[in-house]
This record gives C-alpha cells, structure tokens and sequence, in this order.
C-alpha cells in the first residue's frame, strides 16, 4: 500500500478496532446477556471465640437488561435476631429487606426492586442481645468507590512505549443520578513520541454490545503534549474502556498500537 494520509489512516484505525471488538464481542456472549460489576464475601455477627457465624454470604452486583446496576443478597442466616440490607440508590432512595430468626436457619434472598442502579448496600445484624455487627460494601471497586455517583471506580490508564509516545491519565466512573446509567470519563496527558506524529486514542465498550472510538488531538513536532479528556454516551452503559497509542511515521500508521484495558469493577462479562 502507498503512503496514506493522517486522516485516512486515522479511520483505518477505528475501523480495525471496530472489527477487533465486534469479534471479542462475538465470542463472549456472556457479556451481551450480563456483566459482573462484583462479588463480595459478607459475613456480620461472627463469634470472637468459635467459628460461629450469624449471616455467612455473598452480595453479588451485576448490570441488568436496561443497564442498570442489580445488586443481591444470598447466604445462610442461623444467628438470633434480625438482618437486614439496605440498598441505596443512584438517586439517593433506599430500599431495604430484612429478616427474623430464633436459632433456625434461613436461606436469604435479598435483592432490591428492577430498574434502579445500586450504589451501596449495608448489611446490619442486630442480635437479641450483644452488639450490632454492620458491613457496607459500595458498589464498583474498593477503594476508590465513594458508594454514590460521584465516583464508582477509578483505573490507570497508562500506556506507553519507546518510539512511539505515551499517554499517563485515569479512567474515571461515575453514574446518573437520575437514570443510573454508568458513564466513563478517560482523561490525562499524551506526550509526543519525538518523530512522526502521536494520538491516543479511547476505545468505550458498552452494555449493549457496541463500542465507540473517541480520538484526541495529533501530537507532533509543533504540538509536543495534550491534556485530553473524552466521556461515554450518556444513553448507554459502561463495561470497560481501552487506551491505545497511535503513531505515525512519514504517512504511515505504525501496526505496533500498545493498549490499556480498565474495565468496571472488579470482575468481567
């Protein structure tokens, strides 16, 4: 192939990493139908002497169909007294369940209404007599979580390589407080790799399937480093996002393109 221009071979770039991911994405179907954002281990009322255990369980946090944020409670309860979890809502509601037990164990199910994203829940065991036990666990990844939409996770982004620049940011994700929606927001600096010509680029994976490239500036010789920030379709759902390094030598793209991938939370689709 002849040399090619900045601009045609900014779009064959897109285009392969559209291909690229529709292909990922056809071999997971897993991620179409769900997403694990999480699953913790929770246990509340736990003897300081034996290995009794009043609630022993797991809180597993998921994207539902819409995607919106699920979250749900399961485990064995045998202590003597009450449990409860409270879900909070992106939009700062609360919705709760509890349950009573004399001794008998009880197999627990708790999980707020569809249709609202669930960004922390707050175990609380109150026995009939002793101290209270609670534990909350916010949704996204510990510990940058802050258990609301102001931050649900954070993830480096760095990726460079020699001859070919870099890039030093954050992916930042946050949610709507009004429709749940999780969003991202990749943001830092790109620095010029010295010769040719240098872009990074943001790569946005979604709960329905597709993905979006979103381009920064074209570092050169008269433009040596950007600050570069971009965010995610606020109609859509976030699973992960990738940061890939674009470089440029006398017209041509460079087929070495180093990536980044931070996906949301703490597991995978």
């Amino acid at each position: 192939m002849g040399r090619i221009t900045t601009r045609i071979a900014r779009g064959l770039a897109a285009a392969t990493v559209a291909a690229t991911a529709a292909t990922t994405l056809a071999a997971t179907p897993a991620h179409a139908s769900r997403w694990d954002v999480q699953y913790d281990h929770v246990v509340v009322g736990a003897s300081s002497t034996n290995s009794f255990k009043a609630f022993d369980g797991y809180l597993e946090t998921y994207y539902s169909i819409g995607g919106t944020v699920r979250a749900e409670l399961t485990g064995a309860f045998i202590g003597h007294g009450t449990l409860k979890a409270v879900f909070t809502m992106a939009d700062g509601t609360t919705q709760s369940d509890s349950d009573y037990t004399a001794g008998t164990q009880h197999n627990i199910d708790f999980y707020p209404s569809a249709g609202h994203t669930v960004v922390k829940t707050t175990v609380t065991y109150t026995p009939n007599s002793g101290s209270v036990d609670t534990k909350t666990i916010n949704t996204g990844q510990a510990p940058d979580s802050t258990g609301s939409c102001t931050r649900l996770d954070q993830d480096s982004l760095n990726v460079s390589q020699s001859g070919l620049g870099s890039f030093t940011g954050y992916a930042w994700y946050g949610c709507s407080t009004s429709d749940g929606r999780i969003y991202v927001q990749p943001s830092g600096t790109s620095y010029w790799a010295g010769s040719g010509q240098t872009e990074v680029q943001f790569i946005i994976w979604y709960t329905d399937g597709t993905q979006e490239v979103k381009d920064t500036p074209i570092l050169g010789s008269s433009k040596t480093s950007a600050t570069v920030g971009v965010q995610s379709d606020p109609a859509k759902s976030v699973t992960w996002v990738n940061s890939r390094l674009l470089h440029w030598t006398n017209g041509r793209l460079d087929s070495t393109m180093p990536m980044t991938a931070s996906a949301f939370g703490e597991a995978e689709g």
